[in-house]
Formats: structure tokens, C-alpha cells, sequence
């Protein structure tokens, strides 16, 4: 079936290869698609924006869909001056191409991450504005990514596989990253904390940073370094990523009761944690239980904890002061710390008690007053 400009391409005719296939020279004509090897732009009708090369062949022009999304339409125009588009991109001169020419990418995973993007861009022959606009963001933005003045995210990274073609590559690489976002003392707790099998945590100050929302964990998070704030968020919502997979670890979590009434980032931030937590009421391997404030005297005194347990290692008792965290895997403290941690579930209050409890909180201390009290 000849393809021309203007015609509408639906996804099924780009074929698993991904391509429209070889087209004879009078299939698909010079003037309507590029006088020479160059850039064709396609603008989907339900705001998709695709990028397709046009090559010049023997036989005529072959066009390569960068990406198509599912149900989308196309509509095919030339674009001025396409041969300048696909132009190598040359760096300026100055400061910029310092920054460029020095990323090392064995320095760190953000520094592979900007490498690598850089390099899978300019194979595609695309600038930073014209990656930007296929993937809905800034040139600007892509720039910063490449020299690491800017943790990519993973609906960036989802966007850019998607983009330009790279097998899931960066959403692979996003993980990595992030990770490598979290403080240096943190980071091999949270490799243990992914690989758990059974996560039992106790918690006298905060909700546990799985448990946390965005604008919660943001407010938290900006008491300590406010300068990484958003690579410090972007990293504490990846590890919440483990709750959703297809084989979540365990999680026995105790909340003292001080928790829910710590007004952290405000009335309204509050209200929507504590009905996050109440979510995961009924949820198969989750257990949030409160430890009263009228328990008194309990083994947690001395401040929050947690237990990893492993299907094929030692377990890890894991605590933090204000400066660091700690982990063992001394059987003794494992012993000692587990005997802690069963007292506290005996004290606290069972599940559906703890869930009523957070509901209460939730609607005297947080909901809108006005909705409670009614107008004289």
C-alpha cells in the first residue's frame, strides 16, 4: 500500500519492525517527503509527537518511526530545511562544552545516565530542543540531564526509551541513579531494604519512608538539605516502588500514636497521609498497627528501628541518630531486637483498632473545620 504525505498511519501498519518497510520511489515521492536524507515530523492528532527519519535509498525512501503510541493517528508533513535538522550537533565554544567533554561516565550513575543520553541522542541526529520536544519537556531540561545539573525522573527516563528506541535502557538506569541520590550512609540500607523478604519497623517520630506521601515526604525531607530537595524526594519515592511489585516484601509496620498528631507540612498534608495509610488496611502483605500513647514505659524508648529478614541471609537490625545509620547482622542484637519488637505488637493496637484510631485523628485534628462544625 503506498504511503504519502499526509496520509493518516494507524499503529498496525508500522509492522513489528516498528517501520512502514521499503517504499518504491513512486510510493512515496522526493517532493513529498524530503528532496534529501533528512527529518520528517509526524504530530499525532491525540497530542503524540513522533520523529521519523527519511533515508534515501536506491529504490526510493525508507521511513523509520522513532516511536508510536498505542491508538494513536498520524499525519505527515515535511519539515523546512531537513537536512539541517539531521546535521551532527557541534558543540559551542566555552563552558558548556567544558562541562560536556569532562563527564566522566564511570564517575557515578548520574554521570553515565547524561552520558549515555547525549550519546543515544546525537545517533539519532536529534538536538536537545528537538529530543525535548518529542518527549514533552524543555531543551533546556535535556541539557541539564546530560551534564548532571539535573536528576532525570522516571517518567523522563519511560519517555526517552520510548523516544528513541533504546529497549528500556534508562528506565533500567533511572533506579540506579536515584539511588545513588540518597545519602552515602543510607544507600546500602536501602540495597538491603529491596531485596527484604519481611520488613518490620518501628517508628516514633514519622511514618515510615515507604509509607510516606510526595508532599509529605517533600516536607520532611526540607528540613535537611533543602538544596537536593528534589533528587532527595525523587530517591524516597523510588524505594516505594518495592510495595508495588509483583512480589512485595512483607511489611509489619508500628507507628507510635505521637506520629499521627505531629502536624508535619501542615493540616491538609496530614489529612491526606494518614488516609494514604489508611489505604493499606486491607492490604495483603501490609500490617500498620499504633502504639498508644497510653501504653506508657515500652521497649522502643530509645527511638525507631527496623528488621530486615532475608529468604537466604542473615538478618540486619537498622537504626539512625541524627548524623547516620547503623546496621548489624550480630545474631545478639538481631535476639534482642526481635524480643523488643514482639512486646511492641503486643502492646500496640490490633490492625482494624489502629485503622479506627487514624481515622478519628485524621477527622478531628486535620479535616476542615468548617465541614465539621456547622455554621451558626
Amino acid at each position: 500500500m503506498p504511503y504519502d504525505v499526509g496520509d493518516q498511519l494507524r499503529e498496525r501498519q508500522l509492522g513489528g519492525a516498528g517501520h512502514l518497510g521499503q517504499a518504491r520511489a513512486d510510493e512515496v515521492q522526493p517532493q513529498h517527503a524530503a528532496q534529501m536524507a533528512g527529518r520528517v515530523r509526524a504530530q499525532g492528532e491525540l497530542g503524540v509527537v513522533l520523529a521519523l527519519d527519511v533515508r534515501r535509498l536506491r529504490t526510493g525512501y525508507v521511513i523509520h518511526a522513532i516511536t508510536l503510541r498505542r491508538g494513536a493517528y498520524a499525519r505527515l508533513h515535511t519539515e523546512t530545511k531537513a537536512e539541517r535538522c539531521c546535521r551532527p550537533v557541534v558543540p559551542q565554544r566555552g563552558a558548556a562544552v567544558a562541562n560536556i567533554q569532562s563527564l566522566d561516565p564511570t564517575a557515578s550513575p548520574l554521570d553515565y545516565y547524561g552520558w549515555e543520553l547525549r550519546r543515544q541522542r546525537e545517533a539519532h541526529g536529534l538536538k536537545q530542543g528537538q529530543l525535548g520536544d518529542i518527549i514533552f519537556c524543555t531543551g533546556s531540561l535535556v541539557g541539564q540531564i546530560e551534564t548532571t545539573k539535573k536528576v532525570p525522573t522516571r517518567d523522563f527516563s519511560e519517555r526517552v526509551d520510548a523516544a528513541l528506541g533504546t529497549d528500556g535502557l534508562f528506565s533500567r538506569l533511572i533506579g540506579l541513579v536515584l539511588r545513588s541520590q540518597l545519602p552515602t550512609w543510607f544507600q546500602p540500607y536501602a540495597e538491603m531494604e529491596a531485596k527484604a523478604a519481611y520488613i518490620s519497623t518501628y517508628q516514633a517520630q514519622l511514618v515510615y519512608g515507604l509509607l510516606q506521601t510526595e508532599e509529605y515526604a517533600r516536607a520532611v525531607l526540607a528540613t535537611g538539605k533543602p538544596g537536593q530537595l528534589d533528587s532527595l524526594l525523587a530517591a524516597r519515592m523510588e524505594r516505594q516502588r518495592i510495595l508495588a511489585w509483583e512480589k512485595p516484601p512483607v511489611a509489619l509496620v508500628i507507628l507510635d500514636e505521637a506520629v499521627l498528631h505531629r502536624p508535619i507540612g501542615g493540616d491538609d498534608v496530614m489529612w491526606r497521609q494518614l488516609a494514604h495509610l489508611l489505604e493499606f488496611t486491607n492490604h495483603r502483605w501490609m500490617c500498620i498497627q499504633v502504639l498508644p500513647l497510653t501504653s506508657g514505659e515500652h521497649p522502643g524508648l530509645a527511638g525507631a528501628f527496623n528488621i530486615l529478614r532475608f529468604e537466604d541471609h542473615p538478618d540486619v537490625f537498622y537504626t539512625e541518630d541524627m548524623m547516620s545509620g547503623h546496621m548489624t547482622a550480630n545474631p545478639e542484637t538481631i535476639k534482642e531486637a526481635s524480643l523488643n519488637y514482639a512486646h511492641l505488637q503486643a502492646d500496640a493496637l490490633s490492625v482494624k483498632d489502629s485503622a479506627a484510631l487514624i481515622a478519628r485523628v485524621m477527622e478531628e485534628r486535620y479535616a476542615d473545620r468548617t465541614e465539621r462544625d456547622p455554621v451558626a
